[in-house]
C-alpha cells in the first residue's frame, strides 16, 4: 500500500522539475530561478537520507502540493510548499527558527560581471508573507562566495589572480540592518579568478551560533574583458552563416550571455564565462574555415552526394569545437532545418 504513494511522490518532484525547466517564458523568471534553487537544495539534502520510508512520507504531501500550486501559476505557494517539505527534512535544526525563516531569499542584481567589479549588489526579502522583524535584531547573514569552475588556464591569467588565492571569499552582515527589498553592496577583493563562483550563505543566530539556516546556492560568473569580448562575439556572429546545430546554439549562447550582461535573472544558473569561452572557440573555428570553395575542389570522394554549400556546412560542423562531449551540463540548440529547439545536455563524468 506504501509502494504506490511513495511513487507518486518520485513521479510529482520530477513532474516539478521538468515543467521549472521546459516552461521559460511562460512565467516570471525569478520566482521560478528561486524554485529551481530550493528544489537542487532540497535534493541534495534529501539523497542522504532517501533511504528511509518516514522521511519520504513526510515530505510526500508537501510535494505534490508543490506541484498542484505550480499549475495553478501560484508560484509563492508552491515555494511554500517545498520550504514546508525542507522544515520536514531539517527536524531538529528547523525546530530552533521562526517559520518565517524559510521564506528569506537573497537575490543577486548582477549574475555575470567582469574580472574588475569590486562589489556584488544584492537584496533580501520574503519569497511569500510578510515575514517577521522581531527574531531578525539577532540574526547575521554568513555569507560565501567560492570558485566553483574555473575558466581555462589562458583566459583566467589575464586577470593575473590565482584559484589559490582567490578562490573564495566570505562576509557577516547583520539582516536587520540590510535595507529590505533595496539593493546593497557587497564589497570583493580583488583581482577574481575569472570562471563560475557560487554565492551561498547560512543565517546565524548570534545568540545560539550553533543555530544556522541554510540558504540556497546560486551562481555568479566573472570573466576578464568582459564587455570587449562580448561585443566582438556579437558581432562575428552575425556574420556566422551556418545554420546548423553549431550555429544556432552559438547564436543561443550570445542571447543567453546578452540577457546576463544587461542584469536579468533567467529560469536557471546558465556558466556565462564558459559559454563566452565556447561561443569564442567556435567562432574562431568557423573564421579558419575558407567561405567559400569552387565546385572542382569539392570532389566526390571527399563529400559525396553533397553540393558545394552542403560541404562546407559538413566542414565547420566536423571542425568545430564540440564542448558539450566534456562533463558537465550543455546547453544547445538543435537544428533541423528551418526549425530548431533548445535542449540541456548532461554529459555524466
Amino acid at each position: 500500500m506504501i509502494q504506490p504513494a511513495i511513487g507518486r511522490g518520485v513521479g510529482s518532484w520530477c513532474a516539478l522539475l521538468a515543467v521549472i525547466s521546459l516552461s521559460a517564458g511562460l512565467l516570471a523568471q525569478e520566482p521560478r530561478y528561486e524554485l529551481g534553487g530550493q528544489l537542487r537544495m532540497l535534493e541534495s539534502e534529501l539523497q542522504p537520507q532517501l533511504g528511509d520510508l518516514g522521511t519520504r512520507q513526510r515530505l510526500l504531501p508537501h510535494l505534490e502540493r508543490a506541484v498542484q500550486r505550480f499549475f495553478q501559476l501560484q508560484l509563492a505557494d508552491a515555494s511554500a510548499e517545498l520550504d514546508q517539505a525542507l522544515v520536514q527534512l531539517r527536524q531538529g535544526e528547523a525546530a530552533a527558527w521562526p517559520v518565517t525563516a524559510a521564506a528569506v531569499r537573497i537575490r543577486l542584481r548582477h549574475r555575470w560581471l567582469d574580472t574588475n567589479a569590486d562589489r556584488l549588489q544584492v537584496r533580501w526579502g520574503w519569497a511569500y508573507g510578510d515575514g517577521e522583524a522581531d527574531w531578525l535584531s539577532g540574526v547575521d547573514w554568513h555569507w560565501s562566495l567560492q570558485l566553483e569552475e574555473a575558466a581555462s588556464e589562458e583566459a583566467s591569467t589575464v586577470s593575473g589572480a590565482t584559484v589559490a588565492e582567490g578562490g573564495e571569499q566570505r562576509g557577516t552582515l547583520a539582516l536587520a540592518e540590510l535595507p529590505q527589498g533595496q539593493w546593497f553592496d557587497i564589497p570583493l577583493d580583488r583581482p577574481l579568478v575569472a570562471g563560475q563562483w557560487r554565492l551561498g550563505g547560512e543565517l546565524v543566530d548570534r545568540q545560539r551560533t550553533s543555530q544556522r539556516w541554510r540558504l540556497p546556492w546560486q551562481m555568479v560568473a566573472f570573466s576578464d574583458r568582459l564587455d570587449d569580448r562580448l561585443e566582438s562575439v556579437r558581432s562575428r556572429a552575425r556574420e556566422l552563416a551556418d545554420r546548423q546545430t553549431p550555429g544556432a546554439s552559438l547564436r543561443m549562447w550570445v542571447q543567453l550571455l546578452g540577457d546576463l550582461a544587461r542584469g536579468r535573472t533567467l529560469e536557471t544558473d546558465y556558466p556565462a564565462d564558459r559559454l563566452l569561452e565556447q561561443a569564442e572557440a567556435m567562432l574562431a573555428a568557423a573564421e579558419a574555415i575558407p567561405q567559400r570553395k569552387p565546385a572542382q575542389e569539392l570532389s566526390p570522394e571527399a563529400s559525396p552526394g553533397l553540393n558545394p554549400s552542403q560541404a562546407r556546412a559538413a566542414a565547420v560542423v566536423a571542425s568545430l569545437p564540440l564542448p558539450w562531449l566534456q562533463p558537465g551540463h550543455h546547453w544547445l540548440q538543435l537544428q533541423a532545418g528551418r526549425r530548431g529547439v533548445p535542449v540541456r545536455v548532461v554529459v555524466p563524468s
